[in-house]
């Protein structure tokens, strides 16, 4: 007894189904594992921390609460700013300067706490993100408070070690969600699909699709029988046989009856760099069906040739050759497009 090719090929989409659905859900998972404490103070902070919080933190690794909102009793300028610089091209003359950020100090029950804010801030209580002061910033700082007699040992005891980022963006919280969530709903709508389509194959979109041309299990059962016994390989994915042309997709399958093929030609493109230096040629296969669908199948020149073989010799009624005439009255009058495939038919 022959194998079930319908069958076999639906298992096949299944298992794609569930194997690229199932990835996608790790994926996620596993994005979403990762930011952990990203997306738990996106959703739930910020956190209000006060000084004796500030003053016995560890590693900033290790704290969980990192988009938080401090509040102290007064605040002043460190001297640092970030200056925006725009020049002139033709001449690279300054032509405008703009201050983009502030670095304050932020006194908090007499600490000082560095805080990275919007110019000309002068608010008492700050919101954002929680981070050790990086070692190039806290250089220049020091550099600047020792020009005014203060040591290092001085700078270490009254700044905090930590700094709070009052410019964090949220933006890249929302695109990881816009990014995750429909994968994420996709995948479990797919698995979901999957189950249902393994519990009954005759759900399958490929039975389904198989309706149009009579009774589901007949037709799938003439389509194995045809392929079993008359069918030709043409690649991995191609089957050509008496009577079906059968493309396997990722998660489908293509089945044309070859009756409902009309005229099918080798399609060549010619690339060229800078539309000057040709650089080869990709190839196709195209199928003009009697429902006035198009199909171009991208395939190796040889493999062109071969599946153009191979119908001619299964089925010689269906116009084999690129004829610019046939190829405008597809696209403009149908009606005669039929009419010349006839008058051609007969002229053979």
């Amino acid at each position: 007894m022959h194998d079930e090719f319908i069958l076999g090929q639906v298992k096949r989409c299944n298992r794609n189904l569930l194997l690229v659905n199932a990835f996608i859900l790790i994926a996620v998972f596993l994005i979403m594992s990762l930011s952990y404490t990203y997306y738990y103070n996106f959703f739930f902070g910020p956190f209000p921390i006060d000084a004796a919080t500030l003053s016995v933190l560890g590693d900033m690794k290790e704290q969980k609460k990192q988009y938080v909102t401090v509040t102290g009793t007064d605040v002043f300028n460190t001297g640092l700013q970030i200056i925006e610089t725009t020049y002139d091209e033709g001449t690279n003359k300054v032509i405008n300067t703009k201050v983009t950020t502030d670095y304050l100090y932020l006194v908090v029950n007499d600490l000082a706490l560095v805080v990275k804010a919007p110019p000309d801030s002068t608010g008492l209580s700050y919101t954002g993100e929680l981070t050790t002061i990086p070692a190039d910033l806290k250089a220049e700082l020091i550099s600047i408070v020792t020009e005014e007699g203060i040591s290092f040992a001085d700078f270490d005891r009254i700044v905090l070690p930590y700094m709070v980022d009052a410019q964090h963006s949220n933006a890249i919280g929302y695109i990881g969600l816009v990014f995750c969530v429909p994968l994420f709903c996709l995948a479990v709508w797919n698995l979901l699909r999957y189950g249902k389509r393994a519990s009954d194959p005759l759900a399958h979109p490929i039975y389904k699709k198989l309706e149009q041309y009579g009774i589901t299990e007949e037709v799938a059962g003439d389509i194995d029988n045809d392929i079993a016994s008359t069918g030709a390989p043409v690649t991995k994915k191609i089957i050509i046989s008496d009577s079906w042309f059968v493309k396997k997709n990722m998660f489908g399958l293509t089945v044309i009856p070859l009756e409902n093929i009309l005229w099918t030609y080798k399609h060549v493109i010619k690339h060229k760099a800078y539309y000057v230096v040709p650089v080869g040629s990709s190839y196709g296969l195209v199928l003009h069906l009697n429902n006035k669908k198009r199909i171009q199948i991208a395939m190796s020149q040889k493999n062109v040739d071969t599946a153009l073989e191979i119908m001619q010799q299964k089925a010689p009624y269906v116009l084999s050759g690129y004829s610019d005439v046939l190829a405008y009255l597809w696209n403009k009058n149908f009606p005669a497009f039929l009419a010349e495939i006839e008058n051609l038919k007969n002229a053979v």
